[in-house]
This record gives structure tokens, C-alpha cells and sequence, in this order.
């Protein structure tokens, strides 16, 4: 399906090591190129190495890009058509209906996972995806900040099964409760392995465009702070997917991520109950983005990070 009709190259190959030749690519489409997030994706596209066609798909069709996303301008996109093209390989799928394709599918609409569908978590994929998988779903912000917070719990086996919360305050257009009937609540379960009681609760605050999500966990007696941080450091060291913030005088400052595909957490554990919060801080459409990006890197055989930034751009 892919534009050059092969994979060629090696697993985690970055587009530095390849030439014109080797390097696979794909052609793709947005849909629902409207949306903020889809904004941010075609920038990151716009760019990328191996997509070298880029089709933004809207209700608005025969807009121009940079109509509808001011930092698009400059850059070679098309206008939008209200279809995706018939040979698209990939298709990121941010609003509207279900794509009308043969391709991949990039699912970007908050829901739980569907069977034989790969989350888009870069961090916690132990080897690169295969070509051959049905589709990827990427996970909103509220369940991207309770994933990361909860993966080294996980990997390593310490976290109790009970009071497991993330609260969430993310960008909107209205000061509101996004997730009444915890559509994300079940969205966040579906990638944990096991069953979990859990709560989650996400408000939008108009204006914001970084978001706070923070998770609280339960350990085992006996866990130190030093054993908390241990466990985080083993997971996300040598990634920079994550970056981790410990230092009391410097607080998690979610505006100072804009742009930038990094989540950044910190650890707060109550040592005589072994309640752990964890905070997580992001721009939630360019952490969503780039996430989405791996997955269309990994699905080619590129190296996940290829055509992403990982600090804020200029």
C-alpha cells in the first residue's frame, strides 16, 4: 500500500540513513482538516520526508490550508477536497465519517481500542510495529497523561488495584466537563493491561492550549521516593517521548511545552500511605500529533522520530 510499493527499509531505519531510492513513502490524507489537531498534523506532514503528497480532506472543500490554520502558510499543501483521493495509503482520521479507504487507518477520535488495533504509544511499543496491522488509534488528552503516568507502574508490577484517578484540564471553547458519560474513562481502560477501578475526570477551560493531567496511583508499603523515581527513570531514560522534572523549584510550566511533541512529568509520594500523584504537562495537539506521526513512521519502517520535533519550534 505504500506510495513506492515496498518497505524497504530495516526496523527503526531513520530517514537520515536512507537515500532517495530506499526510502518507502506513502501518500496520505487528513480528514476533518478543519480541527486544530488536524492543523497541527499537516504541519508536522507538510514536512516529513516520506509523505510526499499530503491531502487535506474537508466539509470545507476548496479551502486553502492556511485559511483554516494560520501556521500552515508557506508550506506545499493543496486545497482541501471533501473526499479522501481514491490511492491514499494512509489516512489520519480526525473528524467525520468512517474513511472510504483500502489503506491504514490513523484514528484520532477519542475511543477505546479496537480489537487488533495498535494505541499510538511510541513509549511503550518493546519492538517497531509491523506493516500489516489494521489500523492505529491515537488517545486523547485526558488518557495520553493517564498512560504515561501509569506505564512504569505497570511495566514494573507495583501498582495497587484501587483509587486509581486522573483528573484533566485541557483547551476548549467553553468552560465545561468534556467527558460526563466517561467515554474516556473507558478509552484509558482499554489500553491498561487489566482491570482497574478508575476514575476520570476531564475539564476543558476556555483559551488554554497546554494541558494538566494528573494521575493518582497506589503503591506498596515499604515504596520509597527514590524507588518511584527508579521506576520512571528505568522505563523513559534514553526516550524523548518523556521527559521528567523533579527539581521542587521548578514546577511543571505546561505553556512552556507549546509545540513540542514532550510530556513531561513529576512525582509526588505521600511515603506514610503510598498515595503517588503524578503530573503530567503537554501541549495535547502536538504531543497527539506527533504520536499519530510515529505511527505512520513505524507502519513504513522508519525510525518512530523521523520528521518530529521534540522541543518548542522557534
Amino acid at each position: 500500500m505504500c506510495g513506492t510499493g515496498q518497505l524497504a527499509l530495516g526496523a527503526g531505519m531513520s530517514a537520515a540513513q536512507a537515500t532517495p531510492e530506499t526510502l518507502p513513502h506513502a501518500h496520505v490524507a487528513v480528514l476533518g482538516a478543519e480541527s486544530a489537531l488536524a492543523g497541527e498534523l499537516l504541519r508536522l506532514l507538510a514536512a516529513h520526508p516520506a509523505a510526499p503528497r499530503v491531502q487535506p480532506v474537508s466539509t470545507l472543500g476548496g479551502s486553502a490550508p492556511e485559511d483554516l490554520h494560520p501556521q500552515l502558510r508557506g508550506l506545499a499543501l493543496p486545497e482541501t477536497l471533501a473526499a479522501c483521493p481514491s490511492d491514499t495509503d494512509v489516512t489520519f482520521w480526525v473528524s467525520g465519517e468512517w474513511p472510504q479507504t483500502s489503506g491504514l487507518i490513523i484514528d484520532l477520535r477519542p475511543a477505546p481500542l479496537r480489537p487488533g488495533w495498535r494505541a499510538a504509544l511510541p513509549e511503550r511499543w518493546p519492538a517497531l510495529p509491523q506493516a500489516d496491522l489494521a489500523g492505529y488509534q491515537g488517545l486523547s488528552a485526558a488518557a495520553l497523561g493517564g498512560a504515561l503516568a501509569l506505564e512504569p507502574l505497570l511495566r514494573l508490577g507495583v501498582l495497587l488495584p484501587k483509587g486509581l484517578r486522573v483528573d484533566a484540564l485541557t483547551g476548549g471553547d467553553t468552560l465545561r466537563l468534556s467527558d460526563p458519560l466517561g467515554q474516556q474513562r473507558a478509552e484509558l481502560s482499554a489500553v491498561l493491561p487489566g482491570k482497574f477501578p478508575l476514575e476520570l475526570l476531564e475539564a476543558e477551560v476556555p483559551g488554554a492550549r497546554a494541558a494538566l493531567v494528573v494521575t493518582q496511583a497506589w503503591l506498596p508499603d515499604g515504596y520509597s521516593d527514590h524507588d518511584a523515581w527508579q521506576a520512571y527513570r528505568e522505563v523513559y531514560s534514553g526516550q524523548p517521548w518523556v521527559r521528567l522534572r523533579r527539581s521542587p523549584d521548578r514546577p511543571l510550566e505546561p505553556a512552556d511545552l507549546a509545540g513540542c511533541a514532550t510530556v513531561e512529568l513529576a512525582l509526588d509520594l505521600e511515603l506514610d500511605t503510598g498515595r503517588l500523584v503524578i503530573s503530567a504537562a503537554f501541549d495535547p495537539r502536538a504531543a497527539r500529533a506527533a504520536r499519530a506521526v510515529a505511527a505512520f513512521n513505524a507502519w513504513l519502517g522508519l525510525d518512530p522520530t523521523t520528521g518530529l520535533e521534540f522541543s518548542a519550534p522557534g
